[in-house]
């Protein structure tokens, strides 16, 4: 397990667990894993080897089953593994668009994207859309902790609440 998931990819960590992954788990001790992972391998970083790009979930289960992991390692840069890990997670468990949003603002803050309309041509969504999801990612935290699971954010409300809170405080709308 000599490996790290990427500081880019989409999950919330704290949402992936025993109870979150229970089907994930079954499906592995009844017939191993059919999907492997994709990764990267790592230069330089004396604790780990590979760099996880897509597959946090399969990572958790063959660590808590301790069960090997299957990685298929690729050659891709951080533009392409954004492209894999949004195309790869969209036929998976779904990634709430809370997390989708707060991985946007990653991918925005991490300058290998010069801005939404980039992001948007990249992920070949419409630009609305991720604006949408980024307005979920500025929600503040004390509404995001009113929830028992920042995950169950829902693009439609969430979005609602936002300009609601942006329309009392308007520095916040400035944020989007």
């Amino acid at each position: 397990f000599r490996c790290r998931v990427w500081h880019l990819h989409e999950r919330l960590e704290e949402y992936v667990s025993e109870e979150t992954c229970q089907a994930e788990i079954r499906s592995f001790e009844e017939r191993g894993q059919l999907v492997p992972a994709i990764g990267r391998r790592l230069v330089g970083d004396h604790d780990h080897d590979i760099e996880i790009i897509c597959g946090l979930r399969r990572l958790f289960v063959a660590r808590y089953l301790n069960k090997p992991l299957t990685v298929d390692l690729r050659q891709m840069t951080d533009a392409e593994g954004f492209q894999a890990m949004d195309v790869e997670n969209r036929q998976r468990k779904e990634v709430s668009p809370y997390e989708r949003g707060l991985c946007y603002a990653r991918w925005l803050r991490s300058e290998h994207l010069q801005s939404q309309e980039d992001l948007a041509r990249s992920l070949k969504i419409s630009p609305s859309q991720v604006s949408k999801l980024l307005k979920l990612a500025r929600l503040p935290s004390v509404i995001v902790n009113a929830f028992g699971n920042a995950a169950e954010i829902r693009e439609g409300w969430g979005g609602d609440v936002f300009d609601a809170l942006a329309a009392e405080i308007p520095q916040l709308a400035a944020t989007v």
